[in-house]
């Protein structure tokens, strides 16, 4: 039996280096709101966990996400800001 205090998290075992890669979906012709936005989520999961992006990463990072901010999907815009 879980105590109550647990909290589960579907984004245990993410890993860093496949989601930077996952999120080269963010430069893609057509965005994927809805995957975007899991994408997004993934990130801020990690950083809240205290995982660390390069300088080179976050740019990278950085440089993807500012582009969805076009994007005509209101929640994905949401997320981004």
């Amino acid at each position: 039996k879980k105590d109550d205090d647990e909290h589960y998290s579907p984004y245990v075992g993410v890993q860093k280096a496949a989601l930077l890669q996952e999120a080269r979906c963010f430069n893609d012709q057509q965005i994927k709101a809805k995957k975007c936005c899991t994408i997004i989520t993934k990130l801020l999961y990690l950083l809240s966990q205290g995982e660390k992006l390069t300088a080179a990463e976050a740019t990278q990072v950085f440089f993807s996400v500012t582009k969805l901010f076009q994007s005509k999907d209101v929640q994905l815009r949401r997320m981004v800001y």
